[in-house]
């Protein structure tokens, strides 16, 4: 550090604003210890000059005042505080908050988008506009406006409903002000693909409501599900096209119909499968048949209760793994749904083979299992140890049914998306995870402009989770993209784009009342406030040496973290 003013410009013209927090109340205790260095001290004496705009979220009032070492003690060091917004207020609107979730009413890939949105102006807001944009679309798909109260937040909702599944992203931005960097918040969703269904009717009827895949076919293909099912009988099994699906449903179905190897093969290559029991089911011949795809192996039936004895004697789910994504939305009233089902008859299961460990989804309340999930190669399997219509239980026509049909399907079907895109503040670290066969090119930034893998590098860029991740940090808020190699070809990743947003402290633009900045320094016998002229309006000037000594604790500060 010296006073040489050609180094002083070089060095203000070459620093560039970041999008993350500003701690002024770290920066002065940086000052401090700076200055509390003896060479300091002998050129500048005990003076810091802050330059602030008095916003009250970049100070921590209850942390402890600035001191510096002197010949008798820690002293209190001179400040002079340069307001740099000259007493003016600082309105700013901002998105503070975007979450988007399902909504069945408005479609099969219906979102409800909700927004927060706030002020810090000291007068309310009337219809400010307020934009939702889908698909990185430059035009917005909704516009609405809302009302907001003095330094008040409000919500907004939109209803969306996407024309196809798979990775998507979602915005809601504001009208521009000061400042832009929270004027818009970006989200990227996955959205539920269509799934092909062929459901297998072992046991059908020329009523309905006595047909074994009656309530399932009404489940899958209700409106507002993303399955389109296809009903078959046992016979036609023989001719259907497994390829032409992503899940299969076997209802209280016989045989395979000859189709073993076929289901076998396609459970492995990736398809799922569900197996229910029922009246049909022969516990050893299915062992036969299917025991290469069974969870557990089928024993016998057993009876709880005779149809018309009443609840009291019939076996209830006592166990319900709610971590699981297909049970997931089955928590608090919505659980109950399932524990007020009754089951008369269930089929029961011998213990799994050696080395397996097939994962017991539900249980009945003698322990028995009630849903069992295994992997086959690249597929699912289901087993649903009761039946799908009336005949040994009432779940078809409990509330629960339909949308764990629903689930069962998505999840069987590898559709069944948990994954809810958490966007990572400015500055905070992100792994990205590439999997397998993947390589980084290069990231590309909400401005568009692509950052090459050595350059992200050079910025702390970090290999993990054994090369088939990526740790960073992304200094720029806004929606990030992911560039990879696969299979030789470079190409942009929809389903690795994440978002991030800006500090939302920065976002709070309220001002400090100078007088509790001063007392916090020591009181007006060591620090004051300059630029306070009274508004916009103002042309009280910075007085040049307060510039220089601002200029000069930045060099010594810089000096400090060399020698550091």
């Amino acid at each position: 550090p010296s006073f040489d003013r050609a180094a002083a410009r070089r060095t203000l013209s070459e620093a560039t604003a970041s999008a993350g927090f500003a701690d002024l109340t770290g920066c002065v205790a940086a000052a401090a210890r700076a200055l509390g260095e003896a060479r300091a001290q002998e050129r500048l004496g005990k003076r810091i000059v802050v330059v602030t705009d008095l916003t009250a979220a970049g100070w921590r009032l209850d942390a402890p005042p600035p001191e510096l070492p002197g010949p008798k003690g820690p002293v209190r060091p001179e400040v002079t505080i340069v307001d740099a917004a000259r007493g003016a207020p600082l309105p700013n609107g901002a998105v503070t908050a975007l979450a988007a979730e399902p909504d069945p009413a408005v479609g099969p890939r219906g979102y409800k988008v909700t927004a927060t949105v706030a002020t810090t102006a000291r007068e309310p807001v009337k219809d400010l506009p307020v934009a939702l944009r889908v698909g990185g679309e430059a035009r917005p798909a909704i516009r609405a406006f809302v009302d907001l109260s003095a330094g008040g937040s409000a919500r907004k909702t939109f209803s969306w409903s996407f024309a196809a599944g798979g990775p998507s992203t979602l915005s809601v931005s504001l009208p521009g002000d000061a400042l832009a960097l929270d004027d818009e918040r970006a989200l990227t969703v996955t959205v539920p693909k269509e799934i092909r269904a062929l459901v297998v009717d072992g046991a059908p009827s020329p009523q309905k409501f006595r047909d074994e895949a009656y309530f399932v076919d009404s489940a899958l293909g209700s409106p507002a599900s993303p399955v389109r099912p296809t009903l078959v009988d046992g016979e036609a099994l023989r001719e259907a096209d497994l390829a032409k699906f992503d899940v299969v449903f076997l209802l209280n179905v016989r045989s395979a119909a000859g189709r073993t190897g076929d289901l076998v093969r396609f459970v492995e290559e990736g398809g799922g499968l569900f197996i229910s029991m029922g009246d049909q089911v022969d516990p050893d011949a299915y062992g036969r048949e299917l025991g290469r795809l069974l969870p557990l192996p089928l024993h016998v039936v057993k009876t709880a209760a005779e149809k018309g004895q009443g609840e009291a004697r019939a076996a209830r789910l006592a166990r319900i793994d709610e971590t699981h994504p297909a049970l997931s939305v089955f928590t608090g009233e919505a659980r109950e749904g399932l524990l007020g089902a009754r089951f008369q008859r269930y089929m029961l299961t011998r213990p799994a083979a050696k080395g397996e460990a097939p994962a017991v989804l539900a249980a009945y309340d003698d322990g028995a299992p009630a849903l069992v999930e295994a992997r086959r190669g690249r597929g699912r399997v289901l087993l649903y140890t009761s039946t799908v219509d009336r005949d040994w239980s009432d779940w078809p026509i409990r509330t629960s049914f339909l949308p764990a049909m629903q689930r069962f399907a998505a999840w069987l079907s590898g559709s069944l998306e948990e994954r809810r895109d958490v966007p990572s503040v400015v500055g905070a670290a992100r792994t990205i995870r590439l999997g397998e066969g993947r390589v980084l090119v290069a990231l590309v930034g909400p401005d568009g402009k692509e950052h090459p893998r050595r350059e992200l590098e050079a910025a702390g860029l970090e290999p993990a989770e054994g090369g088939l991740a990526v740790t960073f940090a992304p200094p720029e808020p806004g929606l990030w993209q992911v560039k990879v190699l696969e299979h030789g070809a470079e190409k942009l990743e929809p389903a690795l784009a994440f978002a991030v947003t800006p500090d939302p402290r920065e976002s709070d633009t309220r001002r400090l009342e100078p007088s509790e900045l001063t007392a916090w320094f020591g009181g007006e016998a060591h620090a004051r406030v300059e630029g306070q002229g009274g508004g916009a309006a103002a042309t009280h000037a910075v007085p040049l040496w307060s510039v220089l000594l601002a200029v000069a604790v930045a060099l010594f500060l810089a000096e400090g973290l060399l020698l550091g």
